[in-house]
């Protein structure tokens, strides 16, 4: 009788080990959901072309997700050559029938506004001629059937191919924005901790700047030919629903 007892209370007491040890494993798996993660609109986001050469998404393998991790939603290297991706724009195709696009021209300046129309929508955004920062999208937005009062952001750039012959494109700092512009973990759910992915914060658009950046921006590229140091890559990060790429 006593030997029956003894298995039992030993039976009773791995099984309650096995329970806590579950609670403490589902406990120590969130990484970090509970704290919601950066929305992805397929409507806004970058699906352009890479660039020629290497495979550049992120490797799959191993890491929390293991080697059959999804990583189609993780950002990638493009290819700027002959535009880059706007957010959130959508020209019309023209008056010739071509096709539509979400890219801006090289000599053009994508503008995001932050404002909202009467009915709650945020205004359009849109491709303006010329490189010239807020001044630049706030001066053309009327013609484009927009408002930009300033509280928006101007990408003038996604890598120094969208920029004059010297120049380098630079992520900046968003105004008023407690710190400056960095690159860290992506916060973005629906991809996996084994993809690596990254993400900039506190970013307030891209300037074309002569030479180098200014203190506190990072400079963009989308290969290691533009300007990586050694030891370095040419790394993609999300940036306020585009893939752009830094040196790593």
């Amino acid at each position: 009788m006593q030997k029956r007892m003894g298995r039992l209370a030993l039976f009773l007491g791995v099984t309650s080990m096995v329970g806590i040890g579950g609670v403490i494993a589902a406990c120590g798996t969130d990484n970090g959901a509970s704290s919601g993660g950066t929305p992805t609109l397929d409507g806004g986001r970058d699906t352009g072309p890479r660039p020629d050469g290497p495979d550049t998404d992120p490797d799959a393998s191993g890491g929390d997700g293991g080697p059959d991790a999804d990583c189609s939603r993780a950002p990638r290297l493009r290819d700027n050559t002959n535009g880059f991706f706007c957010a959130f724009y959508r020209s019309d195709g023209g008056v010739d029938g071509g096709a539509s696009t979400s890219n801006c021209g090289v000599t053009e300046t994508c503008c995001n506004p932050s404002g909202k129309d009467p009915s709650g929508a945020f205004y359009p955004s849109f491709c303006a001629p010329g490189k010239g920062g807020d001044d630049v999208c706030s001066t053309q937005a009327a013609g484009k059937g927009s408002v930009y009062d300033g509280g928006g952001s101007a990408w003038e750039c996604n890598d120094a191919k969208n920029c004059g012959t010297g120049e380098v494109c630079c992520i900046i700092t968003a105004p008023n924005a407690m710190g400056t512009v960095n690159i860290g973990k992506s916060l973005d759910t629906d991809i996996p901790a084994a993809c690596g992915a990254l993400q900039a914060f506190k970013q307030g658009g891209t300037r074309c700047r002569a030479t180098q950046c200014g203190a506190g921006e990072i400079k963009l590229c989308s290969n290691s030919d533009m300007g990586c140091g050694a030891g370095t890559t040419c790394t993609p990060f999300s940036g306020f629903f585009r893939d752009l790429g830094y040196c790593k």
